[in-house]
């Protein structure tokens, strides 16, 4: 009996490990899938923000990765925001990002989180923009990322009434946003 539980953890750890691997054979392979990581690689993104009257926001995003093993990474980012052509912001944040399988075609989960340090105006604040999407590998290191997300940011807007009082006043917005990425 003892001998068959430790038969059973057995498989079942070479089973789990074997979802990690990049073989597209489904074989397992222990050491590829522990041992071999993807080296340090970047994702380009472009995006439009929409609400109700129409489009109210350009993103170009550009994000350092860091993979964890061949499905999940972090990261970090910057990139230019363009709101309603009256103001821009510029944004640093970390990224994390998840792919289900290690197929050709896979699901992804991706999280920005992070806070807008310059902008044309006095407005700064957080960021946070969860995305989901589809994402096609073309060869090895590269694919095609196609995706929506909530691009939520809450600006702190810091500003002098005419009596000189220091107002703070936080302003939550969002919107719905259609991505198109290339990662390499």
């Amino acid at each position: 009996m003892k001998k068959l539980i430790q038969t059973l953890i057995l498989l079942f750890l070479l089973s789990s490990t074997s979802v990690y691997s990049e073989n597209s054979n489904n074989e397992i392979n222990v050491s590829d899938s522990l041992s071999n990581k993807k080296e340090n690689t970047g994702a380009f993104e472009v995006g439009i923000g929409i609400e109700e009257r129409g489009i109210g926001k350009f993103k170009a995003n550009f994000i350092y990765c860091f993979p964890i093993n061949s499905n999940i990474s972090w990261g970090i980012g910057t990139g230019l925001h363009i709101y309603n052509p009256n103001y821009f912001l510029i944004p640093l944040y970390a990224n994390f990002r998840a792919n289900l399988y290690a197929d050709k075609t896979t699901p992804y989960f991706s999280v920005n989180t992070g806070y807008y340090l310059l902008s044309n105006q006095s407005y700064h604040g957080f960021l946070f923009n969860p995305a989901v999407g589809v994402s096609f590998k073309k060869s090895k290191g590269k694919s095609i990322d196609v995706g929506i997300g909530y691009d939520m940011w809450i600006i702190d807007r810091i500003y002098f009434t005419p009596f000189r009082d220091l107002v703070h006043g936080l302003t939550e917005n969002g919107l719905f946003s259609v991505n198109l990425g290339l990662s390499f």
